[in-house]
């Protein structure tokens, strides 16, 4: 994507819904550099971004803050509590 970005054939300026899924992945300094420069390019007034993430380190979740509007957190269970049962019901 930013190959293609880069190359001139690909524009995010219209972009209005940016979803960052496995979000501690993508904002992970491996791929911050591409996925900040992905978010910057995405300049509509309307984009709504989006950061979903089973988990998201402290430093990925600061990260996250700076790229969002007013952003709300849902937590699914308790945030760092260790799972020590799970039950698949059919």
């Amino acid at each position: 994507m930013v190959a293609s970005i880069q190359a001139g054939e690909l524009e995010l300026d219209n972009v209005r819904h940016l979803i960052l899924d496995e979000a501690d992945r993508l904002l992970d300094k491996e791929f911050l550099d591409q996925t900040q420069e992905i978010v910057a390019l995405c300049t509509h007034p309307q984009c709504q971004k989006a950061v979903f993430s089973a988990t998201l380190p402290a430093n990925a979740e600061t990260i996250a803050l700076r790229m969002l509007n007013d952003p709300i957190r849902v937590v699914v269970g308790l945030k760092w509590a260790t799972i020590f049962h799970v039950c698949w019901v059919s």
